[in-house]
């Protein structure tokens, strides 16, 4: 435990994180949780193994990092094909408010593609929730709304010659 000088009173995150250290039980880190604004990051590494943990977490869990941990997620066995917190994800991923976010676009399909196939990783192993996947998709076309066209010429070139480096 951390000993401090005293100054007087900690600030609550600070007295929040101490507490995260010593906790015993999943409980008290999602007590934790839902009694203030805490990031995954901010979560002892070794409680990021329970699904009660991550289910707190998914509340105010913003878009992006929401859609990086679905693999996780799922692992743990929080989406369901008929849980809460799937019904949650799918709500989430098919707000227009919170798909307005810069680069969005790109970051939806990319994680559509990952999160649809059946992933062994040596952090997580899942198989896909049916209506995750959708939504995902429905998101990537959802987003094309906030792409803004560059007003110029673009060129794209692919080296599609097999030979890499080109000489």
């Amino acid at each position: 435990m951390a000993k401090y000088a005293a100054v007087g009173e900690l600030p609550k995150l600070v007295q929040a994180f101490e507490q995260a250290k010593r906790a015993s039980i999943a409980g008290e880190i999602v007590k934790l949780i839902t009694s203030s604004i805490w990031p995954r990051e901010a979560i002892p590494t070794q409680w990021l193994n329970e699904a009660v943990v991550w289910e707190a977490l998914l509340e105010r869990m913003p878009i992006t990092a929401m859609i990086r941990n679905l693999g996780k997620m799922t692992s743990l066995g929080l989406l369901a094909p008929f849980s809460d917190a799937k019904r949650l994800i799918v709500r989430k991923l098919r707000d227009e408010t919170a798909l307005n976010v810069r680069a969005f676009t790109a970051r939806s399909l990319v994680a559509q593609k990952i999160y649809a196939r059946v992933t062994a990783t040596r952090v997580a192993q899942w198989s896909p929730v049916g209506g995750v996947v959708d939504a995902l998709d429905e998101a990537f076309y959802a987003t094309f709304q906030n792409v803004e066209p560059l007003r110029r010429a673009v060129l794209l070139a692919l080296d599609v010659s097999g030979r890499w480096p080109a000489r």
